[in-house]
């Protein structure tokens, strides 16, 4: 004879406690289950691209949790379960399906099976044609990262992937038909084409022309100039005012120069010579009368043009005009 009493559930499993003829005890545990089949919300057939950046999570219920999955193929699809959650990553392309194995407490049992494949490698654009020293990108998009790059001659320079998915490269020598190859971890492989012009293009800088007045404290100055390959050479037609520094590369990618600051003043003041002056600095002697205008006025001097020459690596250059102008008091206000 047997004799069976509840135990209190415990962490979700209720025991029963069996009694056999009076005398052996024995305890079974019981498991509570869902009254929801066991069910995902993968489809039973999937094909997913390899890479953790493309893994795919499918929700699991029903059933009895918690839950387990396996792959019959880990070298081409893994899986992972946190709780309800079940995510397929695919490591590499192959022709052989791995099949995913799903299980819940009470042994009911889900398969997927995965295809690893891939999308296309492209790239955009494909074809360039630009001058010595430009920047250039494109975009790549499909293939497996990550991606590296082939160049097989030195049209180009800096050649290098950025941000995981951007080719950049600088145009360096005049050529025609040059082509650099992207290569995706699958040795996938697509190519940019390229012609390089015998020109050159001009480095911009800002501001291309300045004008201020002539002061004993003019502060430092700073000119930005982009596109630039360095290292830089600066030349200035005026040593001695608003000297620039060192260039100095930014973050960004562009330089910053300091033009230093300081005594901008300049013997250029007018002299008027009109008894009394009348401020025009444009009478000559005897006009309008000779007692009145002994001695021709001196008109101010002409506005001081420094010229700021900026070199670069590649032969490519700019210009900064910086103007000084009289401050028109006469001298007041320079020393």
């Amino acid at each position: 004879m047997v004799f069976c009493m509840s135990e209190p559930l415990c962490r979700g499993r209720p025991q029963l406690q069996c009694w056999i003829q009076g005398e052996q005890k024995v305890d079974i545990a019981v498991t509570v289950g869902s009254s929801t089949a066991f069910y995902t919300t993968a489809a039973s057939n999937i094909t997913i691209t390899p890479g953790v950046a493309f893994a795919r999570t499918y929700t699991l219920g029903g059933g009895t949790a918690p839950y387990v999955a396996t792959s019959s193929f880990p070298s081409v699809a893994t899986v992972s379960i946190s709780g309800n959650q079940m995510t397929i990553t695919g490591v590499q392309i192959s022709t052989t399906a791995a099949t995913i194995t799903i299980r819940d407490a009470a042994g009911a049992t889900l398969t997927t099976s995965v295809t690893v494949g891939t999308v296309p490698l492209t790239m955009n654009p494909i074809e360039l044609k630009a001058p010595i020293g430009v920047i250039f990108r494109s975009v790549i998009t499909g293939g497996t990262p990550p991606y590296h790059t082939v160049i097989l001659d030195n049209c180009a320079t800096n050649v290098h992937i950025v941000q995981g998915n951007i080719l950049e490269a600088t145009t360096a020598l005049a050529c025609e038909g040059a082509v650099i190859t992207v290569v995706d971890a699958n040795n996938q492989t697509v190519a940019v084409k390229f012609t390089v012009t015998a020109g050159t293009v001009g480095l911009q800088v800002a501001p291309s022309a300045l004008t201020i007045p002539e002061s004993p404290n003019t502060p430092d100055l700073s000119l930005l100039v982009y596109g630039a390959n360095g290292p830089l050479q600066v030349f200035t037609t005026n040593t001695g005012v608003l000297a620039p520094q060192t260039p100095i590369k930014n973050a960004d990618g562009t330089y910053t120069i300091v033009l230093t600051g300081g005594n901008t003043c300049y013997s250029g003041s007018g002299v008027d010579n009109t008894n009394p002056p009348n401020g025009t600095f444009t009478d000559l002697k005897g006009i309008p009368t000779l007692l009145i205008q002994p001695i021709d006025d001196v008109p101010p001097r002409p506005t001081i043009a420094i010229t700021i020459t900026v070199l670069d690596s590649t032969g490519r250059q700019g210009t900064s005009v910086l103007n000084v102008k009289d401050n028109g008091l006469g001298g007041v206000g320079c020393l």
